[in-house]
């Protein structure tokens, strides 16, 4: 079975509207969302409307979650991510709330589990940037593979640390892919990256791809319409960081 898992959408909805057209081109049988869809960018009802219609699991982020309340803890969230997170609270439309209130912060299936931050203390919002962070999460699950997002880096950590990491580098290319070939014998931490907001210093979309019959991972970046983004984020009244990041993917 192949899985599309895409992760940190962010309200980019030139983003996600590219992946899923790429991945239409793919023999996808289900695609998992890793959670925050929303927060940052200028279309947050438009992109949940297209996670619901297309993926068959979707995950509850952590700017998901602050946006049901307006009495989030504030010292989660920078000064930009908390205004950007008011503006989202104040043009979420009741649907999208309610759809929000039913996500779960966590998805097992077969010998694998699904989170938007980490294993370990799943609702605290963990990230997942070193070896030891991944060898301490390593010890707070069961399956053979966790997938995570919240980083907005794409990364699989290998539970044998002989074997390092894998990690996408930058490219010139329209559309790219680099796929690994995994071993059933070890455990992975594996994230997709960042639909809407990539923080690798390429500002390419970036998703990944599951293949559990022949057991390989694929990253797929492409290009899609930054400038679009950008200006809408501007037109909101958002921050000009939220937009300026996007040009640069940090």
């Amino acid at each position: 079975m192949k899985f599309a898992i895409i992760s940190d959408i962010h309200s980019n909805l030139e983003s996600l509207e590219k992946a899923i057209e790429i991945i239409e081109s793919f023999s996808i049988e289900k695609i998992i969302c890793l959670g925050d869809i929303i927060g940052y960018g200028a279309n947050p009802n438009e992109c949940l409307e297209i996670v619901k219609k297309y993926c068959d699991q979707i995950i509850l982020g952590n700017h998901d979650e602050a946006s049901l309340s307006s009495e989030h803890e504030e010292n989660h969230f920078n000064s930009i991510a908390l205004t950007s997170l008011n503006w989202t609270i104040d043009n979420l439309n009741k649907q999208s709330k309610n759809f929000l209130k039913k996500l779960p912060y966590k998805v097992e299936y077969n010998d694998f589990l699904f989170v938007h931050s980490s294993p370990k203390e799943f609702k605290k919002w963990h990230y997942i940037l070193t070896h030891h962070e991944a060898t301490v999460n390593f010890k707070f699950f069961h399956h053979k593979i966790c997938f995570f997002g919240h980083t907005h880096i794409p990364y699989v950590f290998i539970q044998n640390p002989t074997q390092g990491f894998f990690s996408v580098e930058e490219n010139s290319k329209q559309y790219d892919i680099k796929k690994i070939f995994l071993n059933k014998k070890n455990k992975y931490l594996i994230n997709p990256g960042s639909i809407g907001q990539p923080r690798d210093f390429n500002p390419f979309l970036s998703f990944g791809i599951f293949d559990s019959s022949e057991y390989s991972f694929q990253i797929v970046r492409a290009k899609y319409n930054v400038r679009k983004s950008a200006h809408k984020i501007l037109d909101k009244n958002l921050p000009e960081k939220n937009a300026q990041r996007l040009f640069i993917g940090a």
